[in-house]
């Protein structure tokens, strides 16, 4: 317990470290921008890479690969349909803050450091992550702002947005050489170990820097709001999984995790690009990891 403590209060202080030399002036946001693409390109695949190497696909495996898409389906959608007397804005801001998960920059990373056997199960969630938060979510939030963009429209920015995926395209070659029953050889996958060690630093240290806690009074009630519903239901449905599905521990503790996570960066940009305030969405994405780690660190600490 006090290892994933320490652990959790560890990256917690490297968020405040970047948010930190960020206020000094030490770092500015294009800098942020700068390792965003050093995690995208290289540590996050890295990482990717060293963990799934000689996984055996099991059902398992399967499952939270498929529960991804069931529960961004579910969210989502459950989300449009409950908000459709509200404003197009209004209704797309709740819509965007509920589904959709922040794995790659926030869940593998915090995860990688403290219980590295979740990486394969929360790999596999986030390829169905993926292709909802590229795909699915963005065609839903265009039908409530009234973008009658066509599908074939859709599901070429699908593709295009999947294939320009580095830790998308990695997750799909890793999954080929799983299902051929290939495994790298040790002596190839200690650089992608080395690369991979960095991956957790930089993944908090960006979130520190990206980090805002300056919102307009008037948006703080709906901010409230939709943190409210997201952390309420994700609490829901995180005790039913864990009483209720059948599951491995390493298994439930990746579920759970992801369930609780953040939400995620492509989302919150799909708000900007709708219209609306970019401070109330960076703020409820600042907030989102914040409170994510509090919950995570807190039930790994329940369970440890």
């Amino acid at each position: 317990m006090l290892a994933i403590l320490s652990q959790s209060m560890s990256l917690l202080l490297i968020i405040i470290l970047g948010y930190i030399v960020k206020r000094l002036g030490l770092i500015m946001l294009e800098d942020g921008k700068l390792l965003g693409k050093i995690i995208m390109y290289i540590t996050l695949p890295a990482t990717a890479i060293q963990s799934l190497n000689g996984t055996k696909i099991e059902n398992e495996f399967i499952f939270m690969l498929v529960i991804a898409i069931i529960l961004n389906i579910f969210l989502s959608a459950g989300t449009a349909l409950a908000s459709k007397n509200f404003t197009p804005q209004k209704r797309t801001y709740f819509t965007l803050s509920q589904a959709n998960y922040n794995i790659g920059n926030f869940v593998i990373p915090f995860l990688y450091s403290i219980v590295p056997a979740t990486i394969p199960y929360v790999a596999a969630f986030d390829i169905g992550n993926a292709i909802m938060v590229f795909g699915f979510i963005p065609a839903l939030v265009d039908g409530i702002n009234n973008q009658n963009t066509q599908e074939k429209s859709h599901l070429r920015k699908l593709g295009q947005s999947l294939t320009h995926s580095p830790a998308f395209m990695t997750y799909c070659v890793m999954l080929v050489l799983l299902i051929a029953n290939i495994e790298l050889p040790t002596t190839l996958i200690q650089p992608f170990q080395i690369i991979a060690n960095a991956n957790s630093f930089l993944s908090m240290f960006m979130i520190g820097i990206f980090l805002e806690i300056r919102l307009p009074r008037e948006d703080l009630n709906l901010v409230i709001q939709a943190l409210s519903l997201r952390y309420g239901t994700a609490i829901i449905i995180a005790i039913a999984a864990w009483f209720l599905l059948p599951l491995s521990l390493t298994v439930k503790i990746a579920l759970i995790s992801l369930i609780l996570s953040p939400i995620a960066t492509m989302a919150t940009l799909k708000m900007v690009a709708v219209g609306i305030d970019p401070k109330a969405t960076g703020f409820i994405s600042s907030a989102s990891i914040v409170i994510s780690l509090l919950l995570i660190t807190a039930f790994l600490t329940l369970i440890a």
